[in-house]
């Protein structure tokens, strides 16, 4: 019969272990017997603990992985400004995007508040926090406004700021991404501008030809000469001034029903 070595090793470590046992006893007593079994059970339960601290990081090695290259791929982004804040609004991260559109460097930035995105009639209207905090409310608001770059300049943005939780449930922040959306902003301004301005040229050409008809319905009614107005095509009379009327005889709704051959 063959014996294989995963029951050979065991039944060796077992004979070993009553033989040490049988020696203790012999040598030592019971206390000898007990304090073996408790040197063994601690080194067992040592062993077991650091198994599990070697066996332990496979996952969390991979988590980490993935957030390195989550928060690669974020700080990469130009496009868009995207950051952390805690719960009152200071900075914890920023990405590439954001020192761009925004013009503060990471250094400059993390631990201010994001009151120094906003202008100054906003900071006194409390617009910062009444933002962050319909966020917390909804879970998520999305605004346009102007912001504040480093060196002053203002841009137009459009805002989405989300209220972060953890697996607890437990509020710890926001995330926020900024566009640039100015170009848009002039695009559409321009486009109402010209919309503005067409619509008062096209009033002051309609002011100009209702001024121009009074002054014919003036001229026409009141000419001392008998005067009517016939369509082209068919000659149908389509008015008549008083003269005509007195001159031919015919009454006003007559007229409109003839043309000017019949006169």
């Amino acid at each position: 019969m063959k014996f294989s070595l995963q029951y050979i090793i065991p039944a060796t470590a077992t004979l070993l272990a009553v033989l040490l046992l049988h020696q203790v006893l012999h040598n030592f007593g019971w206390t000898g017997v007990f304090l073996i079994s408790a040197c063994t059970c601690l080194l067992c339960f040592g062993s077991w603990a650091l198994w599990m601290k070697l066996k332990r990081p496979a996952l969390p090695a991979g988590r980490f992985i993935e957030s390195q290259n989550f928060e690669s791929l974020v700080s990469a982004i130009e496009d868009y400004a995207i950051f952390l804040v805690d719960k009152g609004g200071l900075v914890l991260s920023w990405n590439s995007g954001a020192a761009r559109i925004k013009g503060f460097l990471a250094s400059d930035i993390i631990g201010r508040s994001t009151e120094l995105f906003y202008n100054e009639p906003d900071r006194q209207a409390g617009l910062p926090g009444s933002n962050i905090q319909q966020a917390l409310v909804d879970g998520r608001m999305q605004t346009e406004g102007w912001r504040v770059r480093k060196d002053g300049s203002t841009f137009f943005a459009d805002v989405v700021i989300t209220a972060l939780f953890d697996k607890d449930d437990q509020h710890y922040g926001f995330a926020i991404v900024t566009k640039d959306i100015s170009k848009h902003k002039t695009a559409e301004t321009k486009m109402r501008s010209r919309n503005t301005s067409l619509a008062q040229t096209v009033l002051a050409k309609t002011r100009v030809l209702l001024e121009s008809e009074k002054k014919y319905r003036y001229l026409f009614e009141n000419n001392p000469v008998a005067m009517y107005v016939a369509a082209l095509d068919n000659f149908a009379i389509l008015d008549v001034n008083e003269r005509a009327i007195i001159h031919y005889g015919f009454t006003k709704e007559e007229f409109l029903g003839m043309t000017s051959l019949d006169l």
